[in-house]
């Protein structure tokens, strides 16, 4: 059982433009293009985006953009407490929104989304762990105006199949595996962190599993907010890229921090 709910503002219908000028336009899509160079340089980002005409066309509205990240559902160590490398994260997310919303002329706003579910069914992680994560990092991201979202709350009444893995998913997990980088960079990544190695999973099924969950996940999140958000990853962009593909989405792959580091705060 999960325990926490949250309330959504990510918005949910694009205005009708009634009589949008050329310039208007014209002008827009020159935003666009400025916001996904900027946050594409290596400031910012450690690879370019992906899916990045889907990307332009989000940025190309007189909608506030929204970003949305991927943040792991438990916290390794530190009695599954948030600490000093969720801040610094947390610190470096502001300061990309502060540059979109100078970009964009446009006051704009980010969620984190909480992968509780990945990390109970593949990394094996309990409610327990999971909720104390999720509770002491919530006033640190609320510090900074943005929102925690479990995912959890998100889809739970989403038409989810066997244990929210569906044909397709698995399937699209079984081909981003067929490359064997990909296949040994993501079965080194669950030895060192999902505890279902350890009670006799096979590593190739639990990254399979994994990608599964991430693969489906991530589509049925984009369909419920409407295919508005503006997707970021801490993760490796090897192992990322192909799975934001494989789920239709934009996204960008960022530093964890201002440092310009890679090691994704929930395992730090």
């Amino acid at each position: 059982m999960y325990f926490y709910t949250t309330n959504h503002h990510i918005p949910s219908t694009r205005p009708i433009l009634a009589m949008a000028s050329t310039m208007e336009m014209e002008t827009r899509t020159k935003i666009a293009s400025k916001i996904c160079q900027g946050l594409s340089s290596n400031k910012f980002s450690r690879e370019l985006p992906t899916n990045e005409n889907e990307l332009l066309r989000r940025l190309d509205s007189d909608v506030p953009a929204h970003l949305l990240g991927l943040w792991g559902g438990s916290k390794e160590g530190n009695r599954n407490r948030a600490n000093k490398s969720d801040a610094e994260s947390l610190d470096f997310v502001y300061s990309v929104r502060g540059r979109l919303a100078e970009y964009s002329g446009m006051k704009a706003s980010a969620s984190l989304l909480f992968c509780d579910i990945h990390h109970k069914l593949a990394n094996g992680r309990q409610d327990k762990e999971i909720r104390a994560y999720f509770e002491s990092l919530k006033p640190l991201v609320e510090e900074r105006g943005f929102e925690l979202i479990g995912l959890q709350s998100v889809v739970g009444k989403a038409p989810v199949l066997r244990n929210y893995i569906d044909d397709h998913s698995l399937l699209a997990a079984q081909k981003i595996l067929s490359d064997q980088r990909v296949l040994e960079k993501t079965i080194k990544s669950a030895k060192r962190h999902s505890q279902q190695i350890g009670s006799g999973t096979a590593p190739g099924k639990v990254v399979e599993i994994y990608v599964a969950i991430e693969v489906y996940f991530l589509h049925e999140v984009d369909r419920i907010f409407h295919h508005l958000p503006i997707f970021f990853s801490f993760s490796d962009p090897e192992v990322q890229k192909p799975i934001a593909t494989a789920s239709e989405i934009p996204m960008f792959h960022f530093h964890s921090n201002s440092r310009r580091r890679h090691e994704c705060p929930w395992y730090s």
